[in-house]
């Protein structure tokens, strides 16, 4: 497989030495490890479904996240994990984990996160990541999830990247070199998508005010607000007449 992707992908025929497997890229993360995994669309499944395959588990090892998609394998609606994890989202990914006690919500501004992950009082020994193929300069770029990923990739000690070739580039502080990353995984997955049903449609109309058709899913900032604009329509036989600006004063 190796060989096949460096022809296809000559970008990456420099850095050939940090090709590897999934299965011995997380094999570097050792006890007590803290480690950080990519957010939503770029969330590394293969990575984190190969630190679920060690057995056994590497002991005490906690796992840190926003937003993601796949972290918290499910079976038969059971969350499967072999370390605990702390969250600063509650998403469908972790929900049930956090109900059972297997995974923690931090409540947290995320603005605040990348400072503390800086400081240090949130550790990252090692970040997980995905990001697009490297340019001719020897840089990726962490594509359409950048967040809190950034600050991770500038802290942790030991970085271990999907590279996807689906990943797009994009601009601003997204750029990492591969200098930085101690060994990258070739994938070739679409990147994720996020496809939600739409609003109750019994809710249209009118905004509701004592019974809202938006269920009560967490805390969130995504769904809630683009839900509510659907059902923001002026009804103009019940709306009040607006209020003139008078000018008192000036």
């Amino acid at each position: 497989m190796g060989s096949t992707i460096l022809e296809r992908y000559p970008t990456l025929e420099r850095h050939k030495n940090k090709l590897t497997s999934a299965e011995e890229a997380v094999s570097v993360i050792q006890p007590g490890d803290h480690v950080f995994i990519g957010t939503a669309y770029a969330t590394p499944l293969g990575l984190v479904q190969a630190l679920e395959r060690i057995d056994p588990p590497v002991p005490e090892v906690q796992l840190y996240h926003f937003l993601t998609t796949g972290a918290v394998a499910h079976e038969e609606g059971m969350p499967q994990t072999h370390y605990p994890h702390h969250s600063f989202f509650i998403g469908s990914d972790v929900r049930a984990a956090a109900a059972l006690g297997i995974a923690d919500y931090i409540p947290i501004s995320l603005a605040q996160v990348p400072s503390l992950i800086e400081n240090g009082r949130i550790p990252v020994d090692v970040a997980l990541i995905q990001v697009s193929l490297p340019d001719e300069y020897g840089y990726v770029s962490l594509g359409v999830s950048v967040d809190i990923t950034s600050a991770a990739v500038h802290r942790a000690r030991k970085i271990l990247a999907e590279i996807n070739p689906l990943m797009p580039r994009t601009l601003g502080d997204t750029f990492v070199p591969m200098s930085r990353i101690d060994h990258f995984v070739p994938v070739e997955t679409p990147v994720i998508e996020y496809l939600h049903p739409p609003a109750n449609q019994s809710g249209r109309g009118p905004f509701p005010s004592s019974k809202s058709p938006i269920r009560n899913s967490g805390p969130g900032f995504w769904r809630k607000p683009r839900d509510s604009t659907t059902c923001l329509k002026i009804n103009r036989s019940t709306a009040p007449p607006p209020t003139p600006w008078v000018r008192s004063g000036w």
